[in-house]
């Protein structure tokens, strides 16, 4: 099955750069949400080894920089 094509347009309500930028913010927050739908807690949290990440410290990561607190991470 091929994979969808997907094309970012720019969004209504913003300038088109803007639009666009909003456009892969949604984007990249659909598919990760979807990546880890039905995923528990246990799962989110595991740890494989003492330089990986947790999948929750990248959502947490990704929600900051959607909220404008690039600052923090």
């Amino acid at each position: 099955m091929p994979s969808p094509s997907f094309r970012i347009e720019p969004l209504p309500g913003y300038t088109p750069i803007v639009g666009r930028l909003v456009g892969m913010l949604l984007y990249a927050r659909h598919t990760t949400l979807a990546a880890v739908e039905g995923l528990s807690v246990a799962e989110l949290d595991y740890l494989q080894d003492g330089s990986s990440k947790r999948v929750t410290t990248i959502m947490r990561r990704e929600n900051m920089n959607e909220c404008g607190f690039p600052g923090l991470l």
